[in-house]
């Protein structure tokens, strides 16, 4: 199956279509993350983090669960960083984190012009 996807048009438009993602977990559904700079990151509350290392998952979790040191350390070996902030509660991030880490679709299959998506 090929995977195809495009970022919507005011995305493009605009030029911020570096700075949102769609990820898809094992469940099929897909998050919107918005990308995040290192003083942003380090700052964020009540969001998934996502750490991404050439299109692939690096790290998925609640905002509370990673160190200020594991951030600095990714930082330093060239991950980008992205949040989801339409998770409004603990339990909802919970969800999303481990809906995302489980997901088997390897990175190839889920990327597309900016947005990760199911297989």
């Amino acid at each position: 199956m090929t995977v195809k996807s495009s970022l919507p048009h005011v995305v493009r438009e605009q030029g911020v279509s570096d700075r949102y993602l769609y990820w898809s977990g094992a469940s099929g559904r897909r998050y919107l993350f918005s990308r995040l700079d290192l003083e942003h990151v380090l700052s964020v509350k009540d969001a998934v983090v996502l750490c991404v290392k050439d299109g692939a998952l690096c790290w998925v979790g609640s905002d509370d669960a990673v160190e200020p040191a594991d951030i600095l350390g990714f930082a330093a070996d060239g991950v980008v960083f992205y949040a989801h902030f339409l998770a409004g509660s603990g339990r909802s991030r919970q969800l999303v984190s481990d809906d995302l880490s489980s997901s088997e679709t390897p990175p190839e299959k889920r990327r597309g012009d900016g947005y990760c998506v199911a297989a």
